[in-house]
């Protein structure tokens, strides 16, 4: 069998004993340090979401509309569009659990992101989310082919719903 054919994190685990230990130890820091880069990245935007939900909730202010001059005011990328995803993020996943899925990598080695958090939104059903979640860890799938997988998932849902005559699947 060759190497290429073992699941991906048997793949890492002989990449990391080919290398010589100066590399295998600096591999360590290297992945220690984006890992922490990359839940900082999450939780600022956690808490900016949850800042944003405070201000469209808090008297005196314009509401919903809020966002919208949060983001004109602090020109933030993305706009209000970018505010509203980490709103949601925040809403759709607790700290906790952010941190714990960030924390560990994937089976590729790369660590869940918050674009990864983000297209996973685009599922509705929780058991179906941590289904794929589960897959996406286990394949290590970037954030394009995400999107992908729920565009198709997406596609034959509503195909099989229009064949059922419009009834929703219940989960």
């Amino acid at each position: 069998m060759k190497r290429s054919d073992l699941p991906l994190e048997t793949q890492r685990w002989y990449r990391f004993c080919d290398m010589p230990a100066a590399w295998q130890k600096a591999s360590k820091r290297f992945q220690a340090k984006l890992r922490r880069a990359n839940l900082r990245n999450l939780l600022s935007k956690y808490d900016l979401g949850r800042m944003v939900t405070r201000l469209v909730k808090m008297e005196g202010t314009n509401g919903p509309t809020a966002a919208d001059e949060m983001a004109r005011y602090t020109g933030v990328p993305g706009g209000v569009r970018a505010l509203r995803y980490m709103k949601s993020f925040s809403e759709q996943y607790s700290k906790d659990f952010i941190i714990e899925q960030a924390s560990k990598p994937m089976a590729n080695g790369s660590f869940l992101t918050y674009e990864h958090f983000v297209e996973l939104m685009a599922i509705r059903s929780l058991k179906t989310r941590k289904e794929f979640l589960a897959r996406v860890r286990d394949e290590g799938l970037s954030v394009a082919k995400i999107a992908r997988e729920i565009r198709r998932m997406q596609a034959e849902d509503k195909a099989r719903r229009s064949r059922e005559g419009g009834k929703a699947r219940r989960e």
